[in-house]
């Protein structure tokens, strides 16, 4: 009877043990319950912030590269689908833009992206910017007004343009044909 109750209390002492480890594991189980509910509100809170900074400086730099328009407005979407306000407040889609319009909002966002990329990433932001035939569909203000659009981006010290318009190349600093 003795080895009976010797081998009941080692199993009790087992159960006891195993009892203490799964409280332990449901322990660690809440913790990285609550670690993981703590991620995804810190991911949600960066993704904010970055869509705000985003928002910021697409409009930043549509404002320098189209200074003379003041017929709308753009701003970037949660989804970050870009869109367009008419004066009077109204969402109008991009598509229902010029040519030139629609053109200079891709640039903005393509500089925007990079210039936030850059912060990101710790790296310089970007020294020069390469446009082959960046007039497709401006009308003729639209390409007029494009040389001084691209002096006003100041970030930027070297601009090339690959182009066959006429008034990019009298604008150019340095030629090459």
């Amino acid at each position: 009877i003795t080895n009976k109750i010797k081998n009941k209390i080692s199993e009790i002492g087992d159960i006891e043990k195993k009892k203490e480890h799964l409280l332990e594991f449901e322990n660690k189980l809440m913790m990285l319950h609550r670690m993981r509910d703590d991620i995804r509100n810190i991911r949600e809170i960066v993704r904010r912030n970055f869509l705000e900074d985003f928002r910021q400086e697409f409009q930043r730099k549509f404002e320098e590269i189209r200074k003379y328009e003041d017929n709308y407005a753009v701003d970037v979407k949660s989804d970050y689908e870009p869109v367009s306000f008419t004066a009077t407040g109204e969402e109008a889609p991009i598509s229902s833009m010029s040519g030139g319009e629609k053109t200079s909002v891709a640039l903005a966002y393509r500089l925007a992206l990079s210039d936030l990329a850059a912060q990101v990433s710790l790296v310089r932001q970007s020294e020069i910017l390469v446009l082959d035939e960046p007039t497709t569909g401006f009308d003729q203000d639209d390409v007029k007004a494009l040389p001084d659009a691209l002096r006003n981006i100041k970030t930027i010290p070297q601009i090339i343009i690959v182009t066959h318009e006429e008034e990019l190349k009298n604008a150019a600093d340095y030629k090459f044909e």
